[in-house]
């Protein structure tokens, strides 16, 4: 048993001293959790030892070695306990400055380390900073694996975000410190390829480290790592700057090419991004040259489903909504036009704000209809009345002003109508809504929304409804009205 505590159940070689070196050969070594076979040489001047760390040059051959953490853990006690290897290398150097080649690391895991890497100072002073240098041919692990490995090292400092990954196989080069790295490299794993050449600082505080770099995805699964059904996978190839990982910390710019990316189960191709991701507003341009949609964007989306905020202007050639699977209802859905797009909320109960069209046009399995110019606004007073009002000279004008829950709107207008009957069962809904109403038609609009009825030019509707007492008054006046089926 060495002074550490080690303990040695059989050790036998070849021993030899000079006053330049020390040579084990043929070593063979078994302690109650390890085994090691191989060579050991140690060169110096005798004032080399009074700097052992950094001055005494060691030589290893590892011909066979089954290595336990228990036993590492007498030199480095970061390791975890319990843990098994095997090993098979060269190592050259000093101990503050080891160099490992033709390395093989595997554990009960399927973890794998296969190639070249160089540590310093890992028994450095608290002025040494520790540094490794790998170039990887093959480094397969997960998450789990690496953080019960090394839980003060990797498991404070490797973001969780990375257990999505799965196994993983990495290929390249990497320079790590204690708060930076840098890496060129392909990963591999369930989520797809990923191909990036970065650096990275303020790992201490991983969740925010800052990142620049260039990053390539091919095939690779997006919605599973930010957890959202309706985005799927993505390839792409883009420039990044910024921190971190989650959305809450995220905070960077993208500027390059998306080549596919999957959403509302649909395939996007060509698409060209500049811009900024901030907890979790993304703002800046975006250019899609897809076959169902031309599109220029220039502004500010809220990519958090339980927030709206958009703020942006949108220039559409071409949108067909039923191939991008927005309208269901229609096999015909063509959108043409300018969209400025302003408004904030968390519901489409207290949304407030302004969408704007221009030089529009739309088409359905029935006809094609041209808006000049069309908006639609949403305001609440001091004492919450809520004002919806709709302005196109060529197509409708009005608003709905009152109370009321925009879900509720076909129930309360199916009570207030079933009120005329002795033997009606209403909806149940929610007590003190109320509302008043004005609009005049200018055009077939009707037709868009409900290809199954028309109605003429200059129709006018108004009246109110109230949901406490159930009144209905309604003024219609319209020249002609159409309804048909198929």
């Amino acid at each position: 048993m060495d002074y550490r505590g080690l303990y040695v159940k059989n050790a036998s070689t070849l021993f030899s001293y000079t006053k330049e070196q020390i040579r084990l050969q043929n070593i063979d070594l078994i302690t109650p959790h390890s085994l090691y076979k191989g060579d050991v040489t140690l060169k110096y001047t005798l004032d080399d030892f009074s700097d052992f760390n950094n001055r005494v040059r060691f030589f290893f051959r590892i011909d066979q070695a089954s290595l336990s953490s228990d036993d590492i853990r007498f030199f480095y006690d970061e390791l975890a306990k319990g843990k098994n290897f095997t090993l098979k290398g060269n190592i050259t150097g000093t101990l503050n400055n080891l160099t490992f080649r033709k390395l093989r690391v595997t554990d009960g895991n399927g973890s794998l380390i296969a190639g070249t890497i160089v540590f310093k100072n890992v028994f450095g002073d608290a002025d040494e900073r520790f540094y490794m240098h790998g170039e990887f041919t093959n480094l397969t692990s997960n998450y789990s694996t690496l953080t019960t490995l090394l839980p003060n090292v990797l498991g404070k400092n490797l973001p969780a975000v990375l257990n999505r990954f799965g196994t993983f196989q990495l290929k390249g080069t990497t320079d790590l410190t204690a708060n930076s790295l840098k890496a060129n490299c392909s990963v591999q794993s369930k989520l797809g390829l990923a191909k990036a050449n970065f650096t990275m600082d303020n790992l201490l505080q991983i969740e925010k480290a800052k990142y620049k770099g260039l990053v390539a995805l091919t095939q690779f699964q997006l919605g599973d790592l930010l957890q959202r059904s309706d985005v799927g996978m993505v390839s792409l190839n883009v420039k990044v700057d910024g921190s971190g990982f989650e959305i809450k910390h995220l905070n960077t710019t993208f500027e390059g090419d998306i080549s596919q990316l999957n959403y509302n189960k649909y395939q996007y191709s060509n698409i060209q991004i500049d811009g900024r991701f901030k907890n979790p507003l993304f703002t800046g341009k975006l250019i899609v040259n897809d076959p169902n949609l031309y599109l220029d964007f220039m502004g500010s989306v809220n990519v958090n489903k339980k927030e709206i905020a958009y703020d942006f202007h949108a220039a559409v050639d071409y949108a067909n909504l039923q191939a991008l699977n927005f309208v269901t209802k229609d096999s015909i859905s063509i959108f043409k036009g300018n969209m400025d797009i302003n408004l904030a909320g968390t519901s489409i109960d207290n949304l407030v704000g302004k969408v704007a069209l221009t030089e529009t046009s739309y088409q359905n399995k029935k006809d094609t209809y041209y808006f000049d110019d069309f908006s639609i606004s949403s305001n609440f007073n001091e004492v919450g009345v809520r004002t919806i009002a709709v302005a196109s000279p060529d197509i409708i004008n009005g608003q709905i002003q009152g109370k009321f829950q925009v879900n509720q709107l076909q129930p309360l207008l199916e009570n207030a109508l079933g009120s005329l009957y002795a033997n009606y069962s209403p909806n149940k809904v929610k007590a003190g809504q109320y509302m008043k109403f004005d609009f005049t038609v200018y055009n077939k609009v009707i037709d868009v929304f409900y290809p199954g009825i028309s109605v003429a030019t200059n129709t006018d509707f108004k009246g109110n409804i109230n949901a406490d007492t159930n009144e209905f008054k309604l003024h219609f006046s319209s020249p002609e009205i159409t309804a048909y089926v198929g």
